[in-house]
């Protein structure tokens, strides 16, 4: 279980990498900015609830 936790924060912050590498910086506002916004927000909520319950499990 512990490595199946391990692997998804890497996945997640790898899909973090893969949005900011989508990110158009010249207008930040733009709807395309809002997904990528949302899913770098939704990646860091995976990322802190798995260590939560890691840290929590020890």
């Amino acid at each position: 279980m512990r490595k199946l936790r391990t692997g998804l924060i890497i996945l997640a912050v790898l899909l973090i990498i893969a949005q900011l590498c989508l990110f158009d910086y010249k207008d930040l506002g733009s709807p395309q900015n809002i997904d990528n916004y949302l899913g770098i927000t939704a990646m860091l909520c995976l990322i802190i609830a798995m260590i939560i319950d890691r840290n929590k499990k020890e």
